[in-house]
C-alpha cells in the first residue's frame, strides 16, 4: 500500500519544467515521499529477514533430507521465488530512494505475488512459453519472406507524407533495415505495412492482402488464442479447486451431498468437517509428533511419523467416515419399511379374524336357541330357511371381506 501511495503522489504532483528540461516535485512532497521510502525500505528489510530466518531454513532442511548436494541446496535457495521477490522489492525500493523515482512504478508489480488473479494472467503467458516461442519464430520467418519480396520489388514505396523523406529512403536501404521496418511498422499498424506505403490498387494489392491476412489476422490471433486458451484452462482449474475446497472433505475426500443425505440433522457436512474430520486437528497431531521425542512414540504414532517423513497420506481415512458407517444403508431402510408394513397388515388381518369369529359364535348361539325353545317345522319352515339364508349371506360377506383384506395386504407386500 505504501508503494501505491508513493505512485499516487507522483501522478498528482510530478510536473515537467521545460525551461531546465527536468521533472520536478514540490519540496514538501519530496520530503513526504522520502519518509514513505524510508518506511517502505524498513518493512521490505523486515520481510526479507523473516523469509531468511523462517522459510529458508525449512527449505534447506527439506532439501537436505531428500539427499540433495550442497551446491544443489544453495542454488535452490537462491532461486526460491519468495526469496527473489523480497530481494527484488528491497533493491528497487533502495534505488527509488537513492537513484531516481523512476524505479518506484516497478514496486507496483508486487500485485502479481499478492493477487491470484493477476498471477493467473502472468501464468497464461509464461506457462505456454514453448508454444508462444515457436509461433513467434514462425511469424518472424513469414515476415522475413514478405520482407525479402518487399526489398526486391518495393523498396521505395514508403509514404513520405507520414514518414520523413530521409528516414523513408533509409528504411529499406539494406535487407536488415527492411526487416526491422516490416516488424516495427507492420505489426503496429492495423492494416500491416501497407499503411505506411503509397496507396496502390494494382500490382501491390495481392502482396498487401497476403501480409494482412497471414500476419495480421492469422498469426497474431494464433498468439492471442494460445494466451486466452491457457488463461481459460487456468481459470477452470482454479474453479475446480475451489469447488473441491467447499464441497469435499479435506481429509476423506467424500462429497458434501453424501453427508447431508446420511445425516439425521441439517448441515451434516458442516458438522462432519467441524467435529469428525477437522483438518486442523490433523495438523496439530503432526506438530505434536514433531515436538515429541521418537522414543516416546507408540505404535500408531510411529506409523504416522514414518508416513509424514515420506509425504505419504495413506494414514488419512480416505473415502471413509465413521458417521457414514453408523448411518443406515438403503437396504436397511427398505427392510425396516417392509417390516413396518407387515406389522400393520398383520394387525389388520387379526382384527378382521376376531370380528369373523364373533359373528360365527353369535350365529351358532341363535341356531342353538331356536332348537332349544321348540318350533313347528311345517309352519316355520320358510322362516327358518330364510334365517339360514341370511346367516349364510352374512358368513359369505365376512369371508369375502377377509379375502379382500388378504388380497390388499398381499398387494402392499408385493409393492414393497
Amino acid at each position: 500500500m505504501i508503494a501505491w501511495l508513493i505512485n499516487i503522489i507522483f501522478i498528482s504532483y510530478y510536473t515537467y519544467d521545460h525551461t531546465v528540461d527536468e521533472a520536478k516535485l514540490p519540496t514538501r512532497i519530496q520530503t513526504l515521499t522520502y519518509a514513505l521510502y524510508v518506511i517502505l525500505i524498513f518493512l521490505a528489510t523486515f520481510n526479507l529477514i523473516e523469509v531468511a530466518l523462517i522459510r529458508l531454513p525449512v527449505l534447506y532442511q527439506t532439501l537436505e533430507d531428500s539427499g540433495e548436494s550442497v551446491m544443489s541446496i544453495v542454488s535452490n535457495i537462491l532461486m526460491d521465488v519468495q526469496f527473489i521477490y523480497h530481494v527484488w522489492y528491497l533493491i528497487f525500493a533502495v534505488l527509488g530512494l537513492s537513484v531516481s523515482d523512476y524505479y518506484a512504478p516497478f514496486l507496483l508489480l508486487d500485485i502479481v505475488v499478492k493477487n491470484s488473479t493477476t498471477r493467473g494472467v502472468l501464468e497464461a503467458v509464461v506457462n505456454p512459453y514453448k508454444q508462444l516461442m515457436w509461433t513467434l519464430i514462425l511469424m518472424l520467418f513469414l515476415i522475413y519472406i514478405f520482407t525479402f519480396f518487399m526489398f526486391w520489388y518495393y523498396p521505395n514505396q514508403f509514404n513520405e507524407d507520414d514518414i520523413d523523406e530521409t528516414i523513408a529512403n533509409s528504411m529499406c536501404q539494406t535487407l536488415f533495415h527492411c526487416l526491422l521496418s516490416s516488424v516495427g511498422y507492420g505489426l503496429r499498424s492495423g492494416g500491416g505495412i501497407a499503411d505506411f506505403w503509397r496507396h496502390d490498387m494494382m500490382y501491390r494489392l495481392i502482396y498487401d492482402m497476403a501480409f494482412f491476412l497471414i500476419i495480421m489476422i492469422i498469426m497474431l490471433n494464433v498468439v492471442f488464442g494460445i494466451i486466452i486458451d491457457t488463461f481459460g484452462s487456468l481459470r477452470a482449474e482454479k474453479m475446480e479447486k475451489y469447488h473441491d475446497t467447499i464441497n469435499k472433505c479435506f481429509i476423506c475426500a467424500i462429497d458434501k451431498q453424501v453427508f447431508d443425505r446420511a445425516s439425521d440433522q441439517p448441515n451434516g457436512f458442516e458438522r462432519h468437517i467441524r467435529y469428525d474430520h477437522r483438518m486442523w486437528n490433523y495438523l496439530y497431531f503432526i506438530i505434536f509428533l514433531w515436538e515429541q521425542d521418537k522414543d516416546d512414540d507408540d505404535g500408531l504414532e510411529q506409523y504416522v511419523r514414518r508416513c509424514v517423513d515420506v509425504a505419504d497420506i495413506t494414514w488419512f481415512p480416505l473415502h471413509k467416515a465413521i458417521c457414514l458407517d453408523l448411518a443406515e444403508t438403503p437396504e436397511q431402510i427398505l427392510h425396516k419399511q417392509i417390516k413396518s408394513k407387515l406389522e400393520s397388515s398383520s394387525a389388520v388381518i387379526t382384527n378382521k379374524i376376531q370380528h369373523f369369529q364373533k359373528d360365527i359364535i353369535g350365529t351358532m348361539e341363535q341356531i342353538q336357541k331356536l332348537f332349544t325353545t321348540g318350533y313347528n317345522p311345517a309352519d316355520d319352515n320358510q322362516s327358518l330357511i330364510g334365517k339360514e339364508i341370511m346367516i349364510n349371506n352374512e358368513n359369505n360377506g365376512l369371508a369375502a371381506n377377509a379375502t379382500g383384506d388378504d388380497v390388499s395386504i398381499i398387494t402392499e407386500v408385493q409393492e414393497l
